[in-house]
């Protein structure tokens, strides 16, 4: 399996979710950045000017990534990591899709989320209805075991 592990973390959990994807899988680990970057304030959900907020209630405001360096067409799996934001993923995650979307096309793609509460189905719902022709995998909310991993690897 030639793969990577892409994520985005704020706080740093999903940095410690995609470390252990990684141990798991031995792939390598490409961080995700926005452009211009998220602040504290604009993650502060309670607030309805805040930037995640505005980017739940509408998905066409999609942040620039960063260029990361990676040939994704020399992949075959791609494992995606983010935080829960609205019970779904965040914008950069589907700026990351939208702007990578052909190059993705034809890879395996194994979502997975950084939440203690909230579960990975409604970003899995929302990643397969807004991406239909990717080959998504059904996803993983962590922290796990690494043989919940490697199951989950499996699927």
């Amino acid at each position: 399996m030639k793969a990577a592990i892409f994520y985005f973390t704020m706080s740093g959990n999903t940095e410690l979710a995609a470390k252990e994807v990684a141990e798991a899988t031995g792939a390598p680990l490409v961080r995700l950045h926005a452009e211009p970057p998220y602040t504290v304030d604009d993650i502060d959900w309670i607030h309805p000017d805040a930037r995640c907020t505005r980017e739940h209630k509408d998905h066409s405001l999609l942040p620039r990534v960063k260029p990361f360096g990676v040939d994704i067409s020399s992949l075959d799996t791609v494992f995606i990591g983010f935080p829960i934001w609205w019970h779904e993923e965040p914008a950069i995650i589907r700026s990351f899709l939208t702007t990578y979307h052909d190059q993705l096309k034809g890879k395996t793609l194994y979502p997975f989320c950084s939440s203690y509460s909230s579960p990975v189905s409604e970003a899995d719902a929302s990643l397969t209805k807004e991406f239909p022709d990717l080959n998504w995998k059904v996803g993983l909310r962590l922290p796990g075991s690494q043989a919940e991993i490697r199951k989950w690897i499996e699927q």
